[in-house]
């Protein structure tokens, strides 16, 4: 990026010419870009990625072209964590994302942890980032996303565990097998499978204060 020239800092205004020399400092500080996922290390938990979106060139000439950003390597995956608990799920080739760069150098904290040194004086460096997987433009964006209720799906919507706090429900649902957990009720319900298979090592219990109702064309006994 050091050929970018401003033509505006040729100007006898001293105004201007700072205004452009600050915009000028400007260009060498990335904060955050959307990018698109190129390669996933599931070891490192590393991604590369391509930013997506240009940059524009000025040479002395005054001539302008748009060009790419280098693709960023061995950038950390963003995973919600906490505790001794972590939410991940598989990354793929084309997904698109969010990178944040650090304001400082990261890679002694990257490679040993805790407090470090910056092993280089760097600031808002290309080289700093972190991926937040999950941002899409309108071209990869999902559909049908529920407005009243927390899922965790598939990109399609067919798979999902849905928290219901309005109606006191959880449900688990693949495509039409349905298992849902009625609070306000009292009552689990199981509805589309077509085939329900309980197996134990050892007793199945079943208790009810009342009645345990079995209904069946057929009932085998082995």
């Amino acid at each position: 990026m050091a050929d970018i020239l401003d033509f505006r800092e040729r100007y006898e205004d001293p105004v201007e010419s700072t205004r452009a020399a600050m915009d000028g400092h400007q260009t060498t500080i990335w904060t955050a870009l959307p990018g698109i996922i190129s390669k996933f290390d599931a070891e490192k938990l590393t991604v590369e990625v391509q930013p997506s979106i240009n940059v524009l060139r000025t040479g002395a000439n005054k001539e302008q072209r748009w060009e790419r950003l280098p693709v960023l390597p061995d950038v950390p995956v963003v995973f919600p964590r906490g505790g001794k608990y972590a939410l991940t799920f598989p990354i793929t080739q084309g997904d698109e994302c969010l990178v944040v760069f650090s304001s400082r150098c990261i890679d002694n904290w990257w490679n040993d942890g805790d407090v470090q040194n910056q092993r280089e004086l760097r600031m808002h460096d290309l080289s700093d980032g972190f991926c937040i997987p999950g941002p899409w433009s309108q071209k990869t964006k999902i559909d049908k996303v529920s407005t009243n209720t927390t899922q965790l799906r598939t990109s399609d919507g067919k798979i999902y565990v849905e928290i219901d706090n309005d109606n006191e429900k959880i449900r688990l649902v693949d495509n039409d097998i349905t298992i849902e957990i009625d609070h306000k009720n009292s009552v689990i319900n199981m509805n589309g499978a077509t085939t329900i298979n309980i197996n134990a090592k050892n007793e199945i219990n079943i208790t009810a204060q009342n009645t345990i109702n079995l209904r069946a064309n057929r009932i085998n006994e082995n």
